[in-house]
């Protein structure tokens, strides 16, 4: 898919920022972009909000999930609940989880090895200590 962006000069400074913000991150203008657009879009949503906003999972799912939740699965987080019955896959559901962190992967993943995500480890949260190292213990 290609995408041109138009934009007025006195916007060039905001194009400028994303290329910047590029460099700093090794990433293309695109993907900056990309994942301004994404936090603007789906920030202070829930996790069933963003997977039902990728087409991962329709409504009805999300429905049925919180209904278990509700009746058998009481202090079981929705994504576990979307995998155990399978309406979610562990990819979409650790992407959806990205989005709704916007921190790093292996900061916010709690489900067991994801593959393609590194640091994600079964019940192990990774943490920053103040001096900016990681703290597997925290």
């Amino acid at each position: 898919m290609q995408l041109t962006i138009y934009y007025r000069p006195e916007d060039a400074y905001l194009i400028d920022k994303v290329d910047r913000k590029a460099r700093h991150e090794r990433k293309s203008r695109s993907a900056v972009i990309l994942s301004l657009l994404e936090k603007g879009f789906e920030s202070g949503k829930r996790l069933g909000e963003i997977l039902i906003d990728m087409g991962a999972i329709s409504p009805a799912d999300l429905s049925r999930a919180l209904q278990l939740k509700q009746e058998t699965h009481a202090g079981k987080r929705i994504g576990d609940i979307l995998l155990e019955e399978e309406l979610a896959t562990r990819e979409v559901v650790a992407r959806a989880l990205l989005i709704q962190s916007n921190r790093d992967r292996a900061n916010m993943l709690e489900l067991e090895d994801v593959p393609g995500i590194p640091g994600a480890r079964s019940g192990t949260r990774r943490s920053r200590t103040p001096s900016g190292h990681t703290d597997p213990e925290q």
